[in-house]
Order: structure tokens, then C-alpha cells, then sequence
């Protein structure tokens, strides 16, 4: 599920405010660094030996270009007792892979490639001039 969460302290009720194209394993990934005192935020790691936590998906979100503005949205809903340390910037957790359609000279499509990097590889173009033939390439 892609949306909105948060790792909420149950003493303070002060969180940390994140997104993701799949909550679940993002807060696998925060917990794990957690529990082994691994984690960078070192507010939330001290609190997190002191205190318990719960998570909450705060929001679900069917948009991938709205993460960030509805993450930036809690952000400022609940600051300044948040624990992030920065606002909401697009980071590499969040890419996504475009597919990439190929059509003939009279519009039929011909192929579906689920990457760029695909469609280079297949059709031994670069993804320069797979960018630029608009006319027999979309990228959506």
C-alpha cells in the first residue's frame, strides 16, 4: 500500500512523519533499524529504548506524484512535535518505473516494455532517442 505514516511515541505523542510506494516494508525497514540501534535519526532512537511506539498509516494514497504533498501536509499538521529532522523531499525510496509503448508508423502498438531501461536494451536504441521519437514511443 503507498501512503502516509507515522512511528508515533505513545508517552509523548511527538512522531516521525514518512511516505511510501509500500508502507508496510518501509516500517519493516524502520524497525529493524530501530531494534538493532542502527537508526539515523537519533532523537528517535534514544526515545525508541525509552518508550513504545505505534505505527499508523496516517493516510493511503492512490497517487504517487500526492505523496510528498500529503506527507508535507502531516508534517505540518503535527509539527513541531515531529522527529524528523528536514521536511518532506522526494528521495529514492519514492521512484517509480514508467512503461514505455512502442507504436508503428500507423499508431498499432507493437510492444510494451516495463522499464526504459527495458525498452534500450530490446530495441537497441539509446533512451535519448527513445525519449525524443514521440511517435513511436510513449512514455507513461
Amino acid at each position: 500500500m503507498m501512503g502516509i505514516y507515522s512511528l508515533v511515541n505513545v508517552a509523548t505523542n511527538k512522531r516521525y512523519i514518512g511516505s511510501s510506494i509500500d508502507v508496510e516494508k518501509r516500517i519493516k525497514e524502520h524497525k529493524k533499524l530501530l531494534f538493532n540501534i542502527m537508526h539515523l535519526n537519533d532523537e528517535l532512537q534514544t526515545d525508541w529504548i525509552k518508550y513504545k511506539f505505534n505505527y499508523i498509516v496516517e493516510q493511503e494514497v492512490h497517487n504517487y506524484y500526492e505523496l510528498i504533498d500529503y506527507e508535507q501536509y502531516y508534517y505540518d499538521y503535527y509539527f513541531p512535535n515531529v522527529y524528523n529532522t528536514a521536511k518532506p523531499i522526494v528521495n529514492k525510496s519514492h521512484k517509480i518505473h514508467k512503461k514505455v509503448y512502442q507504436y508503428d508508423a500507423l499508431g498499432n502498438l507493437l510492444e510494451v516494455y516495463d522499464t526504459l531501461s527495458i525498452a534500450v536494451s530490446k530495441t537497441g536504441l539509446s533512451a535519448k532517442e527513445i525519449k525524443k521519437a514521440d511517435v513511436n514511443f510513449k512514455i507513461l
